[in-house]
């Protein structure tokens, strides 16, 4: 048995069937299988059995130009809509346009149904679009009847602006971090439903293989040492009789998760705009409904100093 400290880590991993695979493999615990090869391999078998949640860790970003598209995707809770007016000198006189973004996530683009985005996404990379609807839709279509969407929408990416406003930053830009916590933790995190999960699974993962890892409660060190002895104590009995079950009784770690307390060690995937990491921080750090678990604030803590880390024009 193990006593280890909670942590964040901000993954940066830019390729979409990479980040995808890292956020599947993260419920399994077999990232050892993660090759060079493994990562299309891996998004395609997600695919073909509809297990579409994973998809929700990579987004895209669209500059819609055309309004009656741009108000279509406004009708899509899924998807991230802003219009900011931008000034521009036109000679000697200044021109008022409005930049209209579109942000989601592949999952959301995919079974939103608006053929744009799709032909837009299709033309960047065949692979990510997999609405069955959609492709029936392309595969019945005429070569004599393909429109041409390039004068009413873009793929676009935030670093393509200099001039980006506050909103535009809150609503499409999106950050993925992995919490390793206890579970009590993350019952707190899954509450924050925009919000995309991948957490650690304990109906899949065998934790009688190694060595069993709990999370050190943030206010530990400042216990009495009895406290301390007798908190080790209960983690080494549910150690031994978890172990007991899956060894002894053939359990299924399905069966044996039964005995596991909240203070097992999980990993959880989470993925969201910065206006719902802003969300976060407010009550899991600053405590603006109320005073946070110490153990939840601990490591919201750290999630808010990681995500200044990459920038101060974003989450205050």
């Amino acid at each position: 048995m193990e006593l280890i400290d909670p942590k964040v880590e901000l993954i940066t991993e830019t390729d979409p069937f990479k980040k995808i695979e890292m956020a599947g493999r993260t419920c399994y615990k077999s990232e050892k299988n993660i090759t060079d090869e493994s990562a299309v391999k891996f998004y395609s078998n997600l695919v073909e059995h509809n297990h579409t949640a994973m998809l929700e860790h990579t987004h895209f970003l669209f500059e819609v130009t055309d309004e009656k598209l741009y108000y279509k995707c406004c009708s899509c809770k899924y998807l991230n809509c802003t219009d900011i007016p931008v000034t521009t000198l036109h000679f000697d006189y200044e021109v008022t346009s409005y930049r209209q973004l579109v942000s989601g996530n592949l999952r959301a683009i995919n079974e939103c149904g608006i053929i744009e985005l799709l032909e837009t996404l299709l033309k960047y990379n065949k692979r990510l679009v997999y609405s069955t609807e959609f492709l029936k839709h392309i595969e019945n279509r005429s070569q004599y009847d393909v429109p041409n969407y390039s004068d009413k929408i873009r793929l676009v990416d935030l670093s393509d602006y200099e001039n980006l406003t506050q909103k535009e930053l809150l609503n499409h830009k999106y950050v993925t971090m992995r919490f390793t916590c206890d579970r009590g933790v993350t019952h707190e995190i899954v509450r924050h439903r925009p919000f995309s999960f991948a957490q650690e699974s304990t109906r899949y993962v065998n934790y009688a293989k190694n060595e069993m890892q709990f999370i050190k409660p943030a206010d530990f060190d400042n216990w009495e040492t009895d406290k301390q002895e007798y908190f080790m104590i209960a983690l080494s009995n549910a150690e031994n009789v978890y172990n007991k079950m899956i060894s002894e009784y053939n359990a299924p770690p399905q069966e044996a998760r039964a005995l596991l307390p909240n203070a097992i060690k999980t990993e959880i995937v989470v993925t969201g705009n910065y206006e719902e990491w802003e969300h976060f921080f407010n009550l899991r750090y600053r405590g603006t409904t109320g005073k946070p678990h110490p153990d939840m604030k601990l490591i919201a803590e750290k999630a808010y100093n990681l995500l200044h880390q990459i920038g101060k024009t974003t989450v205050s």
